[in-house]
C-alpha cells in the first residue's frame, strides 16, 4: 500500500517467539507500490526463524531458514536451509546475511527495508 509522509523510526525490543503473519506492507516515497500481491509467514524460535513467502497471483512459494540475532534495532539474518518450488527463481544461498532494522512489541513485528515497512502480526 502507498503511505504517505516518513516511515516510522525503528526501536528494536525484544522479538517474542510465536507465528507472524504479514498483516500490512507500507511503501513510503520516493517509492512505488508493487503491484503482486504477497503472503508472508514468520515463525520465530529463540534464534531461528522460518520464513514463508507466497507471491499470490504467481503461484510461486519460496521458503527459508535462518539463524537470526538482534542487536539495537538492527535484525540479522543468516541463510540456513532454502528453496522455492518454481524453477525461475533460485533460492537463496545457505550463509547469506541480510540486515533489516526492526521494531517488535509482544504482538507485532515491523520489518523495514528502506522505504519499505512490512507488518506481521503474531497469530
Amino acid at each position: 500500500m502507498a503511505a504517505t509522509g516518513t516511515p516510522p523510526t525503528p526501536a528494536g525490543q525484544p522479538i517474542a517467539d510465536g507465528r507472524y503473519v504479514l498483516t500490512r506492507e507500507d511503501v513510503y516515497p520516493p517509492d512505488a507500490a508493487d503491484t503482486v500481491p504477497v503472503g508472508a509467514t514468520i515463525v520465530i524460535a529463540g534464534n531461528q526463524e522460518q520464513y514463508f513467502m507466497d507471491y499470490e497471483s504467481t503461484g510461486i512459494a519460496v521458503y527459508i531458514n535462518y539463524s537470526i540475532s538482534a542487536a539495537g534495532t538492527t535484525l540479522t539474518s543468516t541463510v540456513t536451509c532454502a528453496s522455492s518450488n518454481y524453477n525461475g527463481l533460485s533460492p537463496a544461498t545457505v550463509g547469506s546475511m541480510s540486515t533489516f532494522s526492526y521494531s517488535a512489541t509482544a504482538t507485532t513485528l515491523l520489518l523495514f527495508d528502506g522505504n519499505l515497512v512490512q507488518t506481521f502480526t503474531k497469530q
